[in-house]
């Protein structure tokens, strides 16, 4: 695998952000969610839509010979991270586990000991590796009243 440079998105970066986001959607989450769902939960989603996040969170992106081929929000004012997302192409080569890694890193250097986040079902032993704690499952609501069915997680005694 070449060489993934983590780096701080730019509103540049949103059709690349929109192409993995899409992508994992579709590709990785297939196995627990219906066609419908997989729809109303990517069709939503615009290049400009990522860049009210871009400016107020820590929002990065994974790249690799120039491509955003990943992406991770976190919200350090909630505590959230708020999506981690990779390209199925780049999919279970690590770029997922840096995403996360840096977030925490981010998190650690401004006092945060805690994280939250809400999980796909696709994406839960994902984040159990990293020692993120399932709560009772419940769904996401999407604007066009689609049910996503997800799981919060919590994860303490960041170093």
């Amino acid at each position: 695998m070449s060489l993934i440079r983590i780096r701080q998105a730019t509103a540049k970066d949103g059709p690349g952000i929109l192409a993995s986001h899409v992508a994992a959607i579709t590709e990785l989450c297939a196995g627990d969610y219906s066609e419908t769902q997989l729809l109303a939960w990517s069709c939503r989603l615009t290049p400009e839509g990522y860049l009210p996040a871009i400016t107020s969170n820590v929002f990065l992106v994974a790249e690799s010979k120039g491509e955003v081929i990943g992406f991770a929000e976190f919200a350090p004012s909630r505590s959230e991270v708020v999506a981690v997302y990779v390209h199925p192409q780049h999919s279970r080569r690590g770029v997922g586990s840096m995403l996360l890694r840096e977030i925490e890193h981010q998190a650690s250097a401004v006092g945060i000991c805690e994280l939250y986040l809400s999980s796909s079902l696709t994406a839960v032993p994902f984040y159990e590796r990293f020692g993120f704690v399932a709560t009772e499952p419940t769904v996401h609501r999407l604007g066009d009243g689609t049910e996503i069915p997800c799981v919060p997680m919590r994860r303490a005694a960041l170093k």
